[in-house]
């Protein structure tokens, strides 16, 4: 706990009264010549973007924070977009040529590896993950000893989706003081109350989306979840990225919904959808990767959500 509590006194230094905001300046040296750009997540719940240009080898960016505030860079030369910690100082990050391969993920989150200089805040980050390992226990003793820590609204958001509920629950009433002047903050109060709503024991929330292309309608239909109707039969939805990933289904998918015994499957493909990731129900039902499966009782109380293909006979299967 001595390590932790020395971590936060130093980010406790940007919490005595009021903060005005600083200036930050980021040097960033990219072995690719694709620009790039820098999002950095405002503590009202806003973000701010800026896109450089590659000139000999560095992009340039200026801004203002209040402190310690999460950021990501990402382009074309950068699969997905990599987060870091700014504070007011003259920060510079050295991207490597193998970049892509030195990308650690940490919950929903993927951190940038690359080295990067003058911010304490990061560093102190990245201590903390390297001494917890990931591990589940130690990252959630950190945020109940740590609750103003703006490191904690920003680890309870990274696993969102992995934790108990109750435990999220818990952590997030305790979050306090500068852990709530920050944007993961903000998100995890729109977001808790939706992962309520859709929590197995909870009724499914009616959604649309568009099955896949057939003969007689070579774009698909528009359904309503509400519209399938499935009396004394279970429902599994199964949400894949692309079409093609019916060859690896666990289920034979010959059509978007077949009818068996006990249990209609529905297959959802996002490439379908003329939205793709930002289309209504993803957002909606909290899914935060793909393929991704729900299983619903008769009546379209949730069973079960978020399980692998091999636990679908067991589950089935459990009184």
């Amino acid at each position: 706990m001595s390590f932790w509590r020395g971590i936060l006194s130093g980010l406790l230094l940007w919490a005595g009264g009021s903060v005005c905001a600083q200036n930050f300046s980021l040097a960033v040296t990219s072995p690719s010549s694709a620009p790039l750009t820098l999002t950095v997540y405002l503590s009202d719940g806003t973000t701010h973007q800026q896109k450089k240009a590659i000139r000999h080898r560095q992009a340039f960016f200026e801004g203002t924070v209040e402190g310690p505030t999460i950021a990501s860079l990402e382009g074309s030369a950068i699969p997905r977009p990599q987060y870091f910690w700014i504070e007011p100082s003259k920060i510079t990050i050295d991207l490597q040529p193998d970049f892509p391969e030195q990308i650690q993920t940490k919950g929903a989150l993927a951190l940038l590896q690359s080295p990067l200089r003058g911010s304490r805040s990061n560093s102190s980050y990245r201590i903390l993950i390297e001494d917890c390992q990931s591990q589940e226990t130690c990252l959630q003793e950190y945020i109940e000893h740590n609750p103003q820590s703006v490191f904690a609204p920003f680890l309870l958001y990274s696993y969102l989706m992995e934790w108990d509920f109750p435990q999220i629950e818990h952590l997030f009433s305790l979050l306090d003081g500068e852990a709530r002047n920050t944007w993961h903050y903000k998100m995890l109060t729109q977001k808790i109350p939706v992962i309520k709503q859709s929590l197995p024991g909870s009724k499914m929330q009616d959604f649309t989306f568009i099955t896949s292309p057939r003969m007689a309608h070579p774009k698909g239909d528009t359904l309503h979840l509400d519209s399938l109707s499935h009396p004394g039969q279970m429902l599994l939805i199964q949400i894949f990225p692309q079409g093609k990933t019916l060859d690896t289904c666990y289920l034979s998918p010959l059509s978007d919904s077949q009818t068996a015994d006990s249990l209609m499957v529905l297959n959802i493909y996002l490439d379908q959808q003329p939205q793709g990731w930002d289309t209504p129900f993803m957002n909606q039902l909290m899914i935060p990767h793909l393929p991704y499966r729900f299983l619903l009782q008769p009546d379209n109380t949730i069973l079960a959500r978020g399980f692998q293909e091999w636990q679908i006979p067991r589950i089935l299967h459990t009184p």
